[in-house]
């Protein structure tokens, strides 16, 4: 059975130790107010950076021009022609022709990438896989004028077709 008096001089001894440490130490409120002044800054500073990364993301696709590319005419005076070189994204990723005369796209991929096995034009109902390290024709007659837009089979990889 444990003694009382043992206790009890255990108690007093705790007290006075933690007595004579706060008497050491600075007040509890003044280190706390720098460490959260300084939390609060960091916060803050992070809170722009990623405001200003975002604004720089969505201005690099979504506004940012881009030159397109003319396709041009094959041996055959009849048709339309282009290489797209997929990797990463389509390059050229702008493409114009002309409408009524057909074309051929020829997309070379050069990744093994998931997402950029598959080409989709969804206006023209075209879907075609794109075998890694193959040039892969696609062909069609664009026959009204417009902005088309192409992409992998996730969507995540965008370009666009202009008709005139």
């Amino acid at each position: 059975m444990p003694c009382p008096a043992l206790a009890q001089n255990v108690i007093l001894r705790e007290s006075e130790w933690t007595t004579e440490e706060s008497d050491s130490s600075p007040p509890a409120g003044a280190q706390n107010d720098t460490e959260s002044t300084e939390h609060m800054e960091a916060k803050i500073l992070v809170a722009i950076f990623g405001i200003l990364l975002i604004i720089l993301v969505n201005w690099y696709f979504f506004f940012s021009r881009r030159k397109a590319k003319p396709a041009v005419a094959s041996a055959r005076a009849d048709l339309q022609e282009i290489t797209i070189v997929v990797k990463g994204g389509y390059s050229p990723d702008v493409i114009l022709v002309k409408k009524g005369i057909p074309v051929r796209l020829n997309f070379y991929r050069d990744e093994t990438a998931d997402c950029s096995d598959t080409i989709v034009f969804g206006d023209f109902q075209i879907r075609k896989a794109l075998p890694a390290f193959q040039t892969t024709p696609v062909e069609f007659t664009p026959q009204e004028e417009g902005e088309y837009t192409f992409t992998c089979g996730m969507g995540m990889l965008k370009g666009k077709l202009i008709v005139r």
